[in-house]
């Protein structure tokens, strides 16, 4: 029943929880978010709670905010709100992460959080072979196809394409990747079989040359496609065999206090607490 809570609700149970307790509140999307900060949160001032959801966070923030409630404060992923302009339009009470998502904004902001995990989840020789033939390091691989997916992913939000890209699979576009030149055609074939569409509005020559212009492709990728492909080629290329669930609880698993203070959400959170005259986190500078 929690994919159904609204920003009411969760506006009226956190209003409740605060008449039992008197820490600051940091409500995030989901359960693995709060994974992600609880950690570094020190849990006698302040505590996390999951509002199962963007939307529903969003329009909390705007309840908390028409409240005046200062000591609720919110995080919700970034999507593509910056692109597409929507960002100016949301709530001061609400942090946005600094790319797509919070497991995005780990993976870019802590590069060598892929190291350590693909040293205990692969097997270095294998790694290493693979990555010297196609003269590529491993983030270049994962980042090269989470970035088309998420170009492609842009283009259907902003074209209103609906097509389905929420758990895209990873496994049929390794070997497109291998194939120079091939990965978007993959993608976008994918992408419109799975959205059950017989025409194909989106063309590869429209992906390919947004991409080109791209100063930065990392606020188009998303952490779950991050996550699964890392996993993908772990499993299939590098000599692992964990899945994605399992690596991507090791990546939130290993976010250290260094690698955390390096994130937005870490600076937006302390400022929004030292106006408070809280300390949110243990590993404060």
């Amino acid at each position: 029943m929690r994919q159904y809570l609204t920003g009411s609700d969760l506006f009226a149970y956190i209003e409740m929880q605060r008449q039992l307790d008197a820490r600051a509140v940091v409500v995030v999307e989901g359960p693995d978010d709060c994974g992600v900060i609880d950690p570094h949160v020190d849990e006698e001032v302040v505590h996390t709670i999951p509002g199962y959801g963007k939307a529903s966070v969003v329009d909390a923030a705007v309840l908390f905010e028409h409240a005046g409630v200062a000591r609720v404060s919110l995080v919700s992923d970034s999507d593509f709100d910056r692109q597409l302009g929507l960002a100016s339009a949301l709530p001061p009470n609400l942090i946005l992460t600094e790319y797509h998502d919070l497991d995005a904004d780990i993976f870019f902001g802590c590069p060598t959080l892929l190291t350590s995990v693909l040293a205990n989840f692969s097997d270095r020789a294998k790694r290493q072979q693979y990555c010297g033939s196609i003269q590529k390091e491993p983030v270049e691989c994962i980042v090269d196809i989470a970035a088309i997916i998420g170009v492609v992913r842009y283009h259907s939000v902003l074209q209103n394409l609906h097509l389905k890209m929420r758990d895209f699979p990873i496994g049929p576009l390794i070997e497109s990747f291998e194939e120079a030149g091939s990965t978007v055609g993959a993608i976008l074939q994918l992408a419109f079989a799975r959205s059950e569409r017989t025409d194909q509005p989106l063309q590869a020559s429209t992906i390919n040359g947004y991409v080109t212009r791209l100063t930065d492709v990392r606020p188009y990728c998303s952490g779950h496609d991050l996550m699964s492909i890392m996993a993908c080629f772990a499993r299939a290329r590098w000599g692992g065999s964990a899945g994605s669930g399992v690596l991507a609880n090791a990546f939130r698993a290993a976010v250290s206090c260094a690698c955390w203070q390096q994130t937005r959400i870490y600076s937006d959170l302390r400022r929004w607490g030292a106006a408070l005259g809280v300390q949110v986190w243990t590993c404060a500078l």
